[in-house]
């Protein structure tokens, strides 16, 4: 789950809420494994990757919102 504050000072321009969301994709998306408290989840044991995006209520009429919702 990640969150998206659209009225903070670095998400005002559309060009960079989806630089947000793109880097976030490939994020996920090069995400291979990773092992920890003794616990290693393989990449052979990911079968699909998912991203939900929360955006508060309020800040869904700020203008980010028509990037995000493309």
């Amino acid at each position: 789950m990640k969150t998206l504050n659209t009225s903070a000072k670095t998400y005002q321009k559309q060009n960079e809420i989806n630089q947000y969301l793109t880097v976030t994709l490939i994020k996920i998306n090069d995400f291979k494994g990773a092992s920890k408290s003794g616990v290693e989840l393989k990449s052979s044991d990911i079968k699909t990757k998912t991203i939900e995006l929360g955006v508060q209520i309020k800040q869904q009429h700020h203008n980010g919102w028509k990037s995000i919702s493309q």
